[in-house]
């Protein structure tokens, strides 16, 4: 019973954009290029990479959190690399697309 869902599935070219509604995460505030990936921690069955923005502490993210300005998502650490899904507008015809980034491991 979702008017939405039904819309969203018959628009099929653009299905893919970003969820501007969304609460903006603290990581998001960085340009992915400004942040270092300074370590891994594993706590409880989950693992967190260390990012450490030009302003402040060491953050901890982990696999789902939004990071940089693009609307990336963390969708694997591991002890050499994050590696992120980002949303972009293509250039040319203003599509949403998306493109994996990864952040490697400062030693």
């Amino acid at each position: 019973s979702d008017p939405f869902r039904s819309r969203k599935a018959a628009n099929k070219s653009s299905a893919l954009q970003p969820d501007l509604g969304r609460p903006k995460e603290p990581m998001e505030a960085y340009p992915l290029e400004s942040l270092k990936y300074v370590g891994l921690l594993s706590k409880s069955k989950l693992t967190y990479a260390l990012l450490k923005p030009p302003d402040t502490g060491v953050q901890q993210v982990k696999v789902g959190n939004f990071v940089g300005h693009n609307f990336g998502v963390v969708t694997k650490i591991t002890d050499s690399e994050i590696v992120l899904k980002e949303i972009v507008q293509d250039d040319l015809s203003g599509d949403w697309v998306e493109r994996v980034s990864n952040l490697a491991l400062q030693e």
